[in-house]
């Protein structure tokens, strides 16, 4: 294929060359002066030149030598040539849009633009920058925000990529010092207390009692009262003493159930506080005409 090409202008310049001889033959025949050649070694030289750099990835320049040799100047055949290399070209050709902000997100326009270490824009214009495609180092200048760099890879056909600038704050504010010991004390863990083993116990304890005393009570009240209505009031002693017997356990039972229950929550309200678990002691002692039950708290 390359080989074609480069063939070609040459059998473009052979034409030019032998139709300038006709015209000069002619001419002379005629008796006036041959007219220089119209489309003379340049045009061939331009198609060629355009080929090589569309080849070697200048893509820029390669349009501005197919430009040259698609001038109405340069014989029809170049020109219908030249005008298809440079439709092809301009098409692979990227374009950028240039653009550049401040910290907060305000335009800029008075921004010095340089490409690859060559000057690319006086200003910003919003335009669209045709480039070479590959890798590309931009340097945005401005005269308050100083000078930012951006890297870009154009990429072959690409259009209207988007090259951006954000220049940082010129007077950025003073860093806050970090927390010294000193100032900040590390924070004392939260030390969380569980539900005494004690007022488990004494509120099993305190239920127990209060069952036992509801049952003993509701059995010795239903004794007393089919005795009351069968032997009364000559009923039998060794029948009333069993009697007698429920109601003292059902006090005893309450007395025990009270104490169970009072000491539990004595018990988990001290633990709330913060204090160490307190002793509990509890004491039932029956008595002639029921029971007694006593509840003693070491601190």
């Amino acid at each position: 294929m390359t080989n074609t090409h480069y063939l070609r202008p040459a059998l473009f310049g052979f034409v030019c060359a032998f139709t300038t001889s006709l015209a000069g033959v002619a001419s002379a025949q005629e008796g006036t002066p041959a007219a220089p050649a119209a489309d003379g070694p340049s045009c061939a030289d331009s198609y060629e030149q355009a080929q090589r750099d569309q080849r070697d990835g200048k893509l820029l320049s390669a349009s501005a030598a197919a430009l040259a040799c698609a001038q109405l100047r340069c014989n029809q055949a170049i020109v219908r040539e030249c005008t298809r290399l440079y439709d092809t070209i301009e098409a692979s050709t990227p374009t950028l849009a240039v653009s550049a902000q401040t910290h907060d997100g305000r335009a800029l326009i008075d921004v010095v633009v340089e490409m690859d270490g060559q000057p690319l824009l006086d200003r910003i214009t919003g335009k669209l920058v045709p480039v070479d495609p590959g890798p590309h180092a931009f340097v945005f200048t401005h005269a308050e925000f100083g000078r930012v760099e951006v890297s870009r890879f154009a990429q072959p056909g690409e259009k209207g990529g988007r090259v951006e600038a954000t220049f940082p704050d010129p007077n950025p504010k003073p860093a806050e010092p970090p927390p010294t010991l000193a100032t900040t004390p590390p924070p004392v863990a939260e030390q969380k207390r569980g539900v005494p083993v004690l007022t488990y116990v004494l509120g099993g304890v305190g239920l127990v009692g209060m069952g036992g005393f509801a049952f003993f009570r509701i059995s010795a009240v239903g004794d007393y009262n089919d005795y009351n209505s069968t032997c009364s009031p000559g009923c039998n002693p060794d029948d009333i003493d069993p009697v007698r017997t429920k109601f003292t356990l059902s006090y005893v039972s309450l007395g025990v159930g009270a104490a169970g229950l009072v000491g539990a929550g004595l018990v988990f309200a001290l633990s709330r506080g913060g204090k160490d678990t307190p002793q509990t002691e509890a004491r039932f002692m029956p008595t002639g005409d029921g029971a007694a039950a006593s509840l003693r708290t070491t601190f």
